[in-house]
């Protein structure tokens, strides 16, 4: 076969056809004179169907681990040979440190014990090994195979084992990686004894007490452990003394390999669990090293007893047990002398984690809400005001928007609201909306109703902002054409209908948060259009561009407010619009933070998904004969996409920038590629000016070398939470991207030059959001629509979420890339990075990202109280959910600040600690060495910038509910500052709900000073 899921598979298909030219065959190609054949416009939908290799290279009854014999010459050695994946055997998977899969020490012990017995005999009991090492860790990359062997050599009465294992040779550079020793059996023998021992497991139980063991994998993963279902055996634990415990070890899925393992590396592993609870309270990683001697008595069964007895640490760190395995018949399976565990610091398991770019969408899965928890009268103490908008008299008019309560309808009393005014919504959320709450009457005799949330409600714009959409769709060029004089006509369709709603949208709630954010109040959005959801027919699965603004406020709304449940419902802008009870009901039962869509009455919800890739045609085409136009082309990304250009072939470039080198000072890449024989043109632009890109196209002669393709690259951030922001610095973050795009495909209509292939250079952020880059997630998620919008016309768009660049970039530029790291957002360098892009392949869909994530690392560092459910499918096994990192609860910090105000301090400012080391990629003994000075040290010093300080407030919302000033996180506030902050306001937030049945909100006023 040509095709193997590691490899490129059109650059496999061309070598193969070149090794049959040769060798003499020949190959006749199909021709045809026949016209190009007409293909749907939507984007074809990939599916891969890869042989799933069997378990083994040798026969099926080989040991899964082991593999098979080789047949060495003139030696006494025994090898064996496999070729293990992360999801071959099933349970690698599971076992894994700082997001890797890694083979537990458990299945090494069993590898060396297959391996024996394979040499030595298929009896298992007494079988003894002693003096057993654990070398290094095997870990798997995503879908890299990785080559192992056994080597067992006869010693005297005994034999030597030793685990080899490297990445598999078929992989390309894998042969010049040396093998590595994994595992080494000092000695093998069958010196132990062939009977059971017996234990009386009652009499046992009986003299010892009960443990809690909640919450031990949900600790073990903060330090680095992540362990599937299948590896969480630990059942139940009794203590005797401060030495000795019996642990309950029930595996059930062990059952599934009935008969493939004699010590199953799943029960075995769960086993070594009972170490955490001699070492509750240490927050470090204790990870096996190595044992004394292992001796076998029998098959360990899926539910067992273990009996350890604790040595305690000795001189040179290393902590130390004995293991007695005993099944529920008393007989003692397995008995383990000598078990050694050594601290493993976060900084080696950061090298474990090889990410390597993959890519990203969005997938629209039907909404199976969990069992219904009620709508929205489950609190009948609570009203939700909507806020509305529609276009007053004809349909390119102005906006008017108006306020009313959910209770009494669009029909009741409206409250006027001007949103281009932010002196009336500052009156309108501070003083008329309270004085409206006021005159509601209760509910049910009891007290006034309070706040529960905005529904802001744009969905009366859709249907203006979506022009032509039942006109028939035009082929390219006209359809082109037809873009351009719907743009030329504007109104509230055009890029000015994108801004104005940008504007309405962002300034309502960044009000609005500012007025009742801490009050925890819920915010739904409704669109109409602002997705397309795959497999809706006509105008349902056709992007309204305008719309799509309202998703990227949605997700700056929710990565700068972890705390508040946020939630986009996109409705169909072909179908009626759901009522307002059914939108809150839904809203109700989503789990979270998130995005819903409705299209012909299903209702979907948006999940962001990860995935190989594919290879094969790449997904631009570039050609000799033509002229290939980037935006943003002067800095340092925009000359590697030049590059990269030239080496597909590209022969005319032109390369705009708002300011042009002078002719002395041309950058030596650009005069490389003129050597080289490429025509560079430089031109000074700014693309967001529309009569600087109309005089950029006119200076161009079109007819010898016509536009074949446009990379569009302009753009700025400007980094600030999101009620923070100004429309004026929002605004300029937009211009470059958006307002550009559109001017460059106006121009292209106008002078008839529709390009073959149009990039568009996103972030990741559009697809994840980012705190504190809410400008930045507004401007990317727009690009991704427009995008969308034209391919579902016919046209060529593609654009590409981009995470951070190495070398070059926005990242690189700022020195982020560290920062950026410690987040779980690991740099591509520019051959990286190219390399993917020329793998997305042909027919791809017109949004995706391309970005290398740790999504370990992202979970530990993205601290959210309300759960962001697009991310559902990517959060970690076991991470956390619900709060922080932090272990002390709310509750528990809260008591103990009444109690004990000094040592709650001290609690803050240790977890304070802890949270800082981790944004700024802090070694443990970075960390430790700062821990004495912390306190008085102000922050701004250690290296925080605008992000991270971003990211760290976050934090503190989303553990603590304490909305610490960034002010005094970034203008100079020392550690004990901050943790005063938070426990001040933790003790008012005590006081206040004291009694929730006195004073109500209008009598109380709480003062920030």
């Amino acid at each position: 076969t040509t095709l193997h899921r590691n490899h490129n598979d059109h650059h496999h298909l061309l070598t193969t056809l070149a090794h049959l030219h040769t060798t003499g065959h020949t190959t006749t190609w199909p021709t045809s004179s026949s016209s190009a054949v007409k293909l749907p416009t939507y984007p074809f939908q990939h599916h891969t169907h890869w042989l799933t290799p069997p378990t083994t290279t040798a026969s099926p009854n080989s040991h899964p681990l082991l593999g098979s014999a080789l047949d060495l010459a003139d030696t006494q050695e025994h090898r064996f040979s496999q070729v293990l994946e992360a999801t071959r055997p099933w349970f690698l998977e599971q076992h894994q440190l700082a997001g890797t899969a890694v083979m537990p020490a458990a299945a090494m012990l069993e590898w060396a014990l297959a391996g024996v017995r394979a040499v030595a005999g298929g009896e298992l009991p007494g079988l003894l090994l002693e003096d057993v090492s654990f070398n290094e860790f095997l870990h798997f990359g995503a879908d890299v195979p990785v080559k192992v062997q056994v080597s067992v050599v006869s010693e005297g009465d005994g034999y030597r084992v030793r685990c080899f294992g490297r990445p598999d040779g078929s992989e390309r550079g894998a042969r010049d990686v040396q093998w590595a020793e994994h595992a080494t059996v000092g000695r093998a023998s069958r010196g132990a004894d062939s009977s059971l021992p017996r234990v009386d497991l009652e009499s046992l139980r009986r003299e010892m007490r009960a443990t809690d063991t909640d919450g031990l994998y949900e600790r073990l993963w903060r330090i680095g452990v992540e362990y599937g279902p299948a590896y969480r055996g630990l059942k139940q634990v009794l203590r005797r003394g401060a030495t000795e415990a019996l642990a309950l070890i029930d595996v059930g899925e062990a059952g599934r390999d009935s008969g493939a393992y004699a010590l199953h590396p799943v029960v075995l592993d769960a086993s070594f669990h009972v170490v955490a609870m001699f070492t509750e309270g240490e927050e470090v990683l204790r990870l096996p090293v190595g044992l004394e001697r292992v001796a076998v008595h029998g098959e360990l069964p899926s539910r067992v007893w273990g009996h350890a007895r604790w040595h305690g640490v000795g001189a040179a760190g290393e902590c130390s047990m004995d293991l007695d395995l005993i099944a529920d018949s008393g007989e003692v399976v397995v008995t383990i002398e000598g078990l050694r565990f050594r601290t493993v610091s976060v900084d080696a398991l950061r090298g474990l984690a090889v990410t390597r770019p993959r890519r990203y969408e969005i997938e629209w899965q039907p909404f199976a809400p969990p069992e219904a928890v009620g709508g929205p009268a489950a609190e009948a103490d609570r009203e939700w005001l909507v806020i509305s908008g529609r276009h007053g008299g004809a349909s390119d008019g102005p906006a008017a928007w108006h306020g009313y309560f959910a209770s009494e309808g669009a029909e009741g009393p409206l409250l006027p609201v001007d949103p281009d005014s932010e002196l009336d919504l500052d009156q309108f959320f501070g003083e008329r909306l309270p004085q409206a709450l006021e005159t509601l009457p209760s509910h049910g005799g009891g007290a006034r109703p309070r706040l529960a949330g905005l529904v802001l409600d744009a969905t009366a714009f859709a249907a203006a902002d979506a022009p032509g959409q039942e006109r028939d769709r035009k082929p390219d060029r006209d359809a082109g054409r037809e873009a351009g004089r719907e743009a030329d006509e504007d109104g509230v369709h055009g890029v000015d209908g994108v801004y104005r709603l940008a504007r309405h949208s962002f300034l309502l709630l960044k009000h609005f948060l500012r007025a009742h954010g801490e009050d925890r109040s819920q915010v739904v959005i409704r669109s109409a259009g602002a997705a397309a959801v795959p497999g809706t027919p006509g105008a349902a699965g056709t992007p309204v561009l305008t719309q799509s603004v309202l998703t990227g406020v949605a997700k700056a709304v929710i990565s700068d407010h972890p705390d508040i449940k946020c939630v986009q419902v996109d409705t169909d802008p072909a179908g009626p619009v759901p009522s307002l009870d059914e939108t809150l009901g839904r809203v109700a039962l989503l789990p979270g933070a998130g995005h819903l869509a409705v299209r012909g009455g299903r209702w979907y919800e948006a999940r962001l998904t990860e995935g190989e890739l594919v290879g094969g045609r790449p997904a631009v085409t570039v050609r000799p004969d033509g002229t290939y136009l980037v935006t943003g082309g002067l800095g340092g990304l925009g000359l590697e996409v030049a590059r990269w250009l030239a080496r597909q072939g590209a022969r005319s470039l032109i390369l705009v920038g708002r300011h042009a080198p002078a002719d002395d000072d041309v950058p030596a890449e650009i005069v490389a590629l003129r050597a080289g024989g490429v025509r560079v043109e430089v031109r000074q632009a700014d693309v967001a000016r529309r009569d600087d890109v109309a005089r950029l196209f006119s200076s161009v002669r079109w007819e010898s070398t016509p536009l074949r393709g446009v990379f569009h690259l302009a753009g700025v951030t400007d980094d600030a939470v999101f009620d923070k922001l100004t429309w004026h610095r929002v605004e300029q973050v937009l211009d470059p991207k958006v307002r550009g795009a559109w001017n460059v495909l106006q121009e292209c209509a106008r002078t008839g030059q529709e390009p073959e292939s149009f990039v568009l250079f996103s972030s990741m952020t559009s697809l994840t959001g980012a705190a504190g880059q809410a400008a930045y997630v507004l401007a990317n998620t727009v690009l991704d629509a427009l995008a969308a919008h034209r391919t579902s016309r016919g046209l060529a768009a593609l654009s590409v979420g981009w995470g951070a660049w190495a070398e070059v970039g926005m990242a690189a530029r700022g020195g982020s890339l560290e920062g950026l790291a410690a987040t779980g957002v690991d740099a591509m360098d520019p051959r990286q990075a190219f390399e993917a892009f020329e793998r997305l392949g042909a027919g791809t869909s017109a949004h995706l990202g391309l970005a290398r994530m740790d999504w370990h690392r992202y979970a530990a560092v993205a601290a959210r109280s309300v759960p962001y459910t697009l991310l559902d499918a990517l959060r970690p096994q076991g991470g956390r959910t619900e709060r922080g990192t932090a272990p002390a609860s709310a509750d528990e910090l809260a008591a103990l600040v009444e109690a004990d105000p000094e040592q709650a301090r001290d609690v803050v400012l240790g977890e304070l600690l802890g949270s800082v080391a981790l944004l700024l990629g802090l070694s443990d003994s970075e960390r430790d060495a700062l821990r004495g000075t912390f306190a008085g040290t102000r922050l701004n010093v250690l290296g925080l910038d605008s992000l991270t300080t971003v990211r760290l407030r976050s934090r503190l919302l989303a553990d603590y509910s304490a909305d610490v000033p960034s002010d005094l996180l970034f203008g100079g506030g020392t550690a004990q500052d901050i943790a005063d902050f938070v426990c001040r306001q933790i003790a008012l937030r005590s006081v206040l709900a004291v009694d929730d049945a006195g004073p109500d909100d209008s009598e109380t006023e709480v003062l920030t000073l």
